[in-house]
């Protein structure tokens, strides 16, 4: 089985009206991409909340062995931590809170918490579904190639194993082009900023072609001037993602989480709500 660039992936789920959605979701990531699933509830259960998990879980065919149900107590964010960390994740999923603000569901006190301590990367669904769709658009959005290979590397692997069709590259151009129009991977580069990014994707894109079984998405590239946030929402706006990925700021970051770079863009996913992965 061809295996994405994630290995185990957790879930954290509340009795929230989305649970199964969140499962199915996960669920869905997790055989896609030949990995293991921990799912994770925050408290102790009553016999009627384990046996309502149990049952949502055979229902999304996640009882085999490779899914893992654990009850760990404490505040919520460092209960999740501790069992990602215990069980070597490498992906969370996390999912909005339909009574919260799209704003504060996603970069709300829990998620914003578990970001903090959690070494994985995170995927934050700000729309799960019960019946799972292949993403078919993806963008990764960077200021800078200079230590970017982890994530462009990671996000088109994933996207990948699900079957998108397009993944969009947005690069800041040091040459100060503004609005370029999006180039597709195989056209000739049209200035250094856009030959630095080609440059990034070619360690990785022999590795792609083999996998048969698996697509290879095309790659697109966009060069943009300004502030990140103000690029990404141009772009959404003209072709919708299902998945906007992100270099996740360090942990010591995270403690002036909304006086950094993500403040903008915390806005923006208000505006246009997507799902937002956060890689590292």
């Amino acid at each position: 089985m061809w295996l994405g660039p994630y290995r185990r992936l957790a879930v954290a789920v509340s009795l929230s009206p989305r649970r199964e959605a969140l499962l199915a979701e996960a669920g869905y990531l997790a055989e896609q991409m030949g990995a293991e699933l921990v799912v994770i509830h925050v408290g102790r259960p009553s016999e009627h909340t384990y046996a309502h998990l149990e049952a949502l879980m055979e229902r999304q065919h996640l009882d085999g062995p490779g899914c893992k149900l654990y009850f760990p107590s404490g505040p919520p964010a460092k209960a999740i931590a501790r069992i990602c960390q215990q069980e070597a994740v490498d992906l969370l999923v996390l999912g909005a809170l339909p009574t919260q603000s799209t704003k504060d569901a996603i970069f709300g006190t829990v998620a914003q918490d578990t970001l903090r301590l959690v070494n994985c990367s995170v995927l934050l669904l700000a729309n799960p579904r019960q019946r799972p769709k292949h993403w078919q658009e993806v963008a990764i959005a960077t200021n800078t190639l200079q230590a970017e290979g982890m994530l462009i590397e990671k996000t088109v692997r994933m996207a990948q194993a699900l079957g998108a069709d397009h993944v969009h590259l947005l690069v800041k151009d040091g040459q100060g082009a503004d609005d370029l129009p999006v180039i597709t991977r195989r056209r000739q580069a049209a200035s250094s900023g856009l030959a630095h990014a080609r440059h990034a994707l070619d360690p990785f894109e022999g590795d792609l072609l083999e996998e048969a079984e698996h697509p290879v998405p095309d790659l697109h590239i966009k060069l943009f001037a300004g502030a990140l946030s103000r690029a990404c929402q141009q772009f959404m706006e003209k072709h919708p993602v299902e998945v906007l990925a992100l270099e996740a700021p360090p942990a010591e970051a995270m403690r002036y989480f909304w006086r950094w770079r993500y403040l903008s863009l915390s806005r923006l996913v208000a505006l246009l709500p997507t799902n937002l992965l956060l890689v590292r």
